[in-house]
């Protein structure tokens, strides 16, 4: 049952990384693709306000990827329209890197934070271990401490059988003797 198990966890565990693997595909491939649509925005752009104006829905776009947790998609999207930035508006040159000096510094909270998450994983998984060996050792001391208490009481209930037993073979000599010097008298 326990092998059943284990390996249903198993199959579940591979399924689910490879969901996630293709996930992240499918992420990266639309990140491709804004970035490209992007980057196609600003070479249509006419006028310095309209790259504004694409360059600032560029940055909403990587903070929202960022609230939702996927702070290297943003990076990668500031990263790969920011060279048609700078080379058609070096006027928003401070304002793309700004935007990635951001997305990358959400990059690093989010590693540092995935690196605590694991940190705490670890220590959970050591903690537990612990406490399922002190509980082993518990529930063995307790066992022994219970045979212990049982050899103690088998020894003492031994211990008055036999001097029950000795009572009354003493008593019965004692009977027998009493019998006997009646019967001679």
């Amino acid at each position: 049952m326990k092998k059943l198990l284990l390996s249903v966890a198993v199959v579940a565990a591979l399924a689910m990384a490879s969901c996630t693997s293709k996930a992240d595909k499918a992420a990266e491939e639309a990140a491709e693709v804004q970035s490209t649509e992007i980057v196609s925005q600003l070479d249509k752009a006419t006028t310095d306000a309209e790259a504004k104006d694409i360059v600032d829905k560029a940055i909403d776009q990587a903070n929202e990827l960022i609230k939702e947790g996927k702070a290297q998609e943003a990076k990668d999207l500031l990263d790969e329209i920011a060279p048609t930035v700078k080379d058609k508006y070096p006027t928003l040159a401070e304002t793309i890197d700004k935007a990635k000096t951001a997305a990358a510094a959400a990059v690093t909270v989010d590693k540092e934070k995935a690196d605590s998450l694991k940190e705490a994983a670890k220590e959970a998984a050591d903690s537990a271990k612990e406490a399922v060996k002190d509980a082993a050792k518990e529930a063995a001391d307790s066992a022994k401490s219970k045979a212990s208490a049982a050899v103690e009481n088998a020894a003492n209930a031994a211990s008055n059988a036999a001097n029950a037993a000795a009572s009354k073979a003493s008593d019965a000599v004692n009977s027998a003797k009493d019998a006997l010097k009646d019967k001679l008298n």
